[in-house]
């Protein structure tokens, strides 16, 4: 496709980078959701349960695309879909705290510590890579 077609389709690169992210958001919350259910089919123990959800985001998410994606503008839209995506996770990780016996005091906050820990874990190596 030449660059003339492609800005039919897009105004401009700051759009194109905006609906990369949200097709790499859609496509890492697809694999990240069938990977929770096959966890919860397994009825795994708290550790591995969590180890597999922590080996399934570090791989959608280890693509040489991504350091450009995680720095791409983000509209309201699209950021509100990352906070969705975000909520997704602590509901399932509660899920799994909650079945190990953890909770219900702080569990809320205990759960979006492993969360955003997890999260910060995943990116910055990779966004700090050349």
């Amino acid at each position: 496709m030449s660059i003339g077609s492609l800005y039919q389709y897009f105004p401009n690169k700051d759009a194109l980078l905006v609906e990369l992210a949200d097709r790499h958001l859609e496509e890492a919350m697809s694999v990240l959701v069938a990977e929770a259910v096959a966890v919860r089919d397994e009825d795994l123990d708290l550790r591995r349960a969590l180890e597999r959800l922590l080996r399934v985001a570090i791989d959608v998410n280890d693509r040489p695309v991504h350091q450009l994606l995680w720095t791409a503008p983000r509209t309201d839209e699209l950021t509100a879909r990352f906070d969705a995506a975000e909520e997704v996770m602590v509901s399932e990780v509660a899920w799994h705290l909650e079945r190990a016996g953890w909770g219900p005091a702080d569990l809320d906050r205990r759960t979006r510590l492993i969360v955003v820990a997890a999260e910060a874990a995943v990116h910055d190596p990779l966004l700090a890579s050349d």
